[in-house]
């Protein structure tokens, strides 16, 4: 999980942007995180992580038209 998260931070939300400092990185930091709280993930069923720590309930069947019409096609 942290490999992962450092890779999404890296290559992802820096895209290649330079660190002038440890304040810069610390705005960085505090700025990923509030961007991966506010990301939608397919495993969440199309809500976000915060909303799920707010204690939103995924909707399992949320896609499930979706899916059905996709296998049919």
């Amino acid at each position: 999980m942290i490999e992962s998260s450092f890779n999404l931070f890296k290559n992802d939300f820096l895209k290649r942007t330079p660190i002038i400092d440890a304040d810069d990185l610390t705005k960085k930091v505090e700025s990923f995180i509030q961007h991966s709280l506010h990301r939608y993930f397919g495993e969440h069923y199309g809500i976000t992580p915060n909303q799920i720590l707010n204690g939103a309930m995924p909707d399992k069947d949320l896609f499930k038209l979706q899916i059905q019409q996709a296998k049919t096609n």
